[in-house]
């Protein structure tokens, strides 16, 4: 499965037109890479039109749902102008803690099963964090890396 790439979508302008274009055009991406059509194009041709803060709510939520697991779709929480897919170390930690695990230290491996998804975490030497997909049991292709 496609997710959402990890970094910048849209940056330095908060003006509806724009942030449309990129989000439909980031959507089209995801979703045509995982075989399925869409009409995100469609509301760009209406992002001038008064309907444009209830297009751009239609595209933040459908993006959000092509986050990867432990990433959100919005503004980077330093700068609200930058929006794009963002990890989210905290929920991460939290699931571990809730599973009666450490938060993760140096060259440790976790396995993480929740109503959503089952995913491997590695932590290497380094502090370096790759979240990686299940799958017939056994660790699968990565899904994302913090270097």
């Amino acid at each position: 499965m496609t997710y959402g790439t990890i970094g910048t979508i849209s940056a330095g302008t908060m003006r509806n037109e724009d942030l449309i274009v990129a989000f439909a055009a980031e959507l089209e991406r995801i979703l045509g890479e995982n075989g399925v059509t869409s009409d995100a194009y469609d509301m760009v041709a209406n992002a001038e039109t008064d309907d444009a803060s209830d297009i751009l709510d239609e595209l933040f939520d459908a993006l959000d749902a092509e986050a990867p697991p432990y990433c959100y779709f919005g503004a980077h929480p330093d700068d609200g102008a930058l929006y794009g897919f963002w990890v989210m170390m905290d929920s991460l930690n939290d699931d571990l803690r809730h599973d009666s695990r450490p938060v993760p230290s140096l060259n440790d491996e976790y396995r993480i099963v929740n109503d959503n998804y089952i995913v491997h975490v590695h932590v290497n030497d380094h502090g370096n964090v790759t979240l990686y997909e299940i799958d017939n049991n056994s660790t699968g292709a990565e899904i994302w890396s913090l270097v």
